[in-house]
């Protein structure tokens, strides 16, 4: 309650109305209005745990996709497994033959996929090919 003193004579009389009208809760509903606040808090904090769950499993994942597709395109065969070179040039010149097409870069980049072992070329049996 505020001083009397300091508010206006009409303040005054309303804050004393107000008052006067004002109703007693009984006792098992202020617990059951405190339970119900209580559970209310809790969800909010539930929903609020998800949803940073939630953005930190997203973060994650696009992390791991960026990470394992640079990876992916930067090294075209396994570390340390280089091919022969004249595989590679066999392979290369077969590519060239078959899709003259293909820009020479490609066709570099999947010759040397194919004798690194990553890739085995459409209806050639697994290791028949290049020898």
């Amino acid at each position: 309650m505020n001083d009397p003193a300091d508010m206006s004579p009409d303040l005054a009389k309303l804050e004393a109305a107000l008052l006067a009208t004002r109703a007693d809760v009984p006792e098992h509903l202020a617990a059951r209005a405190m339970a119900a606040s209580r559970a209310g808090l809790a969800a909010g904090d539930r929903v609020a745990f998800w949803r940073y769950a939630a953005g930190l499993a997203a973060a994650v994942l696009i992390g791991l996709n960026l990470a394992l597709s640079a990876g992916a395109s930067g090294t075209p065969a396994p570390a340390g497994k280089t091919p022969a070179p004249e595989a590679y040039e066999q392979a290369y010149r077969e590519i060239r033959q078959v899709a003259p097409d293909l820009p020479p870069r490609q066709a570099a980049a999947h010759a040397f996929a194919i004798t690194a072992g990553r890739l085995q070329p459409y209806g050639i049996p697994r290791g028949s090919w290049p020898r």
